[in-house]
């Protein structure tokens, strides 16, 4: 008769649903929506966000990245639902532009050919703003001053100014994939040594020292 092999187990009494969450989490088991759901419940229990994020071991960003995933506007519900978008920065960034120009946001992800992706938001809340601050500058032109007359000589002595290389980058974000998770390199840190960088994930704002020769490089952009 062979020997039975005896499996040490241990049972905790306090093992409780924020438990199961945390080990999930570590594992990578949860999708955000599930992350969103029990965060949902914990407030419906009158739980702060503060006290979540440290029950989690996340930032309060972290936290409140997901509960925005409860309420979302319509076309990023659907987009959400559909698989379409499920970074949780990404979707995020789409809610705050979906605030400043609804309709534009919505015809806009009605391409169904357009990528959702931190790139392409970034690019178009940059557009948005663009647009809103365009008519903001000086309306001087028809129905100005005359430029002959000499009260209005001082001001043509003004300080041109400079002028803007568009192919110079005034401050560089270098967008990044490290281990299937999107970040960005922190340029104003310095590594412990050569050959290594540190990234911050965007999902959560973590900030680690990788290696290298695992970050795939995804887009250098203006910030």
């Amino acid at each position: 008769i062979a020997d039975k092999t005896t499996i040490p187990a241990y049972i905790d009494p306090d093992y409780t649903e924020a438990d199961q969450v945390i080990e999930n989490l570590q594992r990578n088991d949860l999708t955000p929506r599930g992350i969103a759901d029990w965060i949902g419940r914990e407030l419906a229990r009158g739980k702060k966000k503060r006290d979540i994020a440290k029950e989690l071991g996340k930032s309060p960003a972290f936290v409140t990245q997901h509960v925005t995933l409860l309420d979302l506007p319509e076309p990023i519900a659907e987009a959400f639902n559909v698989g379409r978008v499920n970074d949780v920065t990404v979707i995020n960034e789409l809610v705050k532009a979906h605030k400043q120009a609804p309709e534009e946001v919505s015809a806009w992800m009605d391409d169904d050919t357009q990528d959702l992706t931190c790139g392409s938001v970034k690019l178009l809340r940059e557009f948005l703003d663009d647009k809103q601050h365009g008519g903001d500058g000086d309306p001087q032109g028809e129905g100005g001053a005359d430029d002959d007359n000499e009260e209005t000589e001082p001001k043509a002595k003004a300080k041109k100014p400079k002028e803007v290389d568009p192919d110079r980058l005034k401050k560089a974000i270098v967008v990044v994939k490290h281990e299937e998770k999107p970040g960005r390199l922190l340029l104003d840190r310095r590594p412990s040594q050569e050959g290594l960088a540190w990234v911050k994930y965007e999902m959560d704002g973590q900030e680690v020292e990788v290696d290298l020769l695992g970050v795939e490089l995804v887009a250098v952009m203006e910030a």
